[in-house]
């Protein structure tokens, strides 16, 4: 590293909601190294925000106008806050998190003449739940911003693979003003008329932007085997032999948590035993309350809210469920291993890199609530199943070797490669 003096770095990030971009991003903050950086998080204020202003060397920086969904007015306002910001601050590096931030971050880091802009891609905006149009419009503006963007950092294989198959961060290097405008309207006549099929096309080189970093968990952090899962059972109000399935979610559309009701209303009428725990808050909760009312399952789900003891309570699961629609690479996987959890959840493409379908527990299509109750019920029947399938988790989890201290190093490793190229 060039200078002798602090590193003025600026994480972007949407919202402070539970989720693992915001989880990853906190680990990340609190392993940097305080004598070399000086932190910054631009973000908006969320259940996981005490937990940012507990992380001593953090300065963070509140937006109100920041949210995830799409208004005009809030954006530009946002935008310019940002601008003025990264401005005032003379921010060395930009690394933003999610697909908003990652919009309006980057451009106004851009326009700010920041040197070195970074982009975590958490999974990307658009999915296949959407029409044509505007899926082809969230492929273009990721494809024209990481025109500006001198590293994307993709947290799974599968989302690499996404992104090269539409073309997102294929060039060679971050482009300048002129080249850029020229390209844009190249890409846009493009993107509308040409769809590319599949990844014979590109070249090695093609994918240099990229860097696949995985998420980790602490090792420390994942040694629960002191919890006393009776006693956590009897504060959760669940009595010691009773079975229980439960997931760890935000309450969104992406995570589509109406499927893991529907599950359990299915599951229930085969094992009458059976009780749920969903972990988590979010914008869906109201209209998941009113379903679990209308199945009649008040009694067997429980809804915990946001919990800071969330891990502590999956060891008491004797399954771990995700229904999401889509995704990047869940925590939540790494910590059901590292618990000795089977997983039975959704087919999002990036599962696949950490269940292994029959060996460590099984995935459906998304939206396939009968699928994944059948699955569930299979194994809460052959108990001898479920925990080799758990045992085989944890082998899995062990060997893959996904922890923060290693995704640290990586990132770590990042940053003072980009910041040789640079006299700061």
């Amino acid at each position: 590293m060039v200078s002798h003096r602090k590193v003025n770095i600026v994480y972007i990030l949407t919202k402070l909601e539970l989720g693992g971009a915001q989880k990853h991003t906190l680990d990340l903050i609190k392993g940097l190294d305080k004598n070399t950086f000086r932190v910054y998080l631009i973000t908006s204020n969320g259940l996981l925000t005490p937990e940012a202003e507990e992380i001593p060397h953090l300065n963070i920086i509140l937006i109100d106008s920041l949210k995830s969904e799409i208004n005009l007015i809030d954006d530009l306002k946002s935008f310019f806050k940002i601008y003025r910001i990264l401005k005032v601050l003379h921010a060395d590096i930009v690394h933003t998190h999610s697909s908003k931030t990652g919009f309006l971050g980057r451009w106004a880091a851009w326009f700010v003449g920041v040197p070195i802009i970074i982009h975590s891609i958490h999974g990307f905006e658009f999915n296949e739940y959407q029409c044509f149009l505007t899926r082809r419009f969230y492929i273009f503006l990721e494809m024209v911003t990481a025109l500006i963007t001198d590293r994307l950092i993709a947290v799974s294989e599968d989302t690499l693979k996404r992104g090269l198959r539409e073309r997102i961060g294929t060039n060679n290097h971050k482009e300048g003003r002129i080249y850029l405008l020229s390209n844009m309207f190249k890409e846009l006549f493009k993107i509308f008329i040409y769809r590319p099929d599949g990844l014979k096309e590109f070249k090695e080189r093609d994918s240099h932007r990229y860097i696949v970093i995985k998420y980790g968990i602490s090792k420390e952090a994942h040694l629960i085997s002191g919890i006393n899962v009776g006693s956590k059972k009897e504060e959760l109000g669940i009595e010691k032999n009773i079975p229980v399935v439960g997931t760890i979610s935000c309450l969104k559309p992406q995570k589509s948590p109406f499927d893991f009701v529907k599950a359990a209303s299915i599951i229930s009428r085969r094992i009458p035993g059976v009780r749920f725990i969903l972990v988590g808050d979010g914008c869906l909760k109201k209209g998941l309350l009113s379903l679990i009312d209308s199945f009649g399952l008040k009694e067997k789900i429980i809804l915990t809210g946001f919990r800071k003891d969330a891990v502590e309570i999956m060891s008491v699961f004797d399954i771990f469920v995700l229904t999401s629609l889509w995704e990047g690479l869940p925590i939540v996987f790494l910590e059901a291993m590292a618990l000795s959890k089977p997983i039975i959840a959704t087919d999002t493409g990036s599962s696949s890199e950490l269940v292994r379908d029959g060996i460590n527990g099984y995935l459906v299509k998304p939206k396939d609530y009968i699928g994944l109750a059948e699955k569930v019920i299979l194994l809460l029947e052959n108990k001898k199943l479920s925990t080799e399938m758990g045992i085989r988790g944890n082998v899995l989890f062990k060997e893959s070797g996904l922890f923060t201290e290693k995704m640290l190093s990586q990132i770590n490793c990042l940053y003072e490669n980009l910041l040789e190229k640079f006299t700061l």
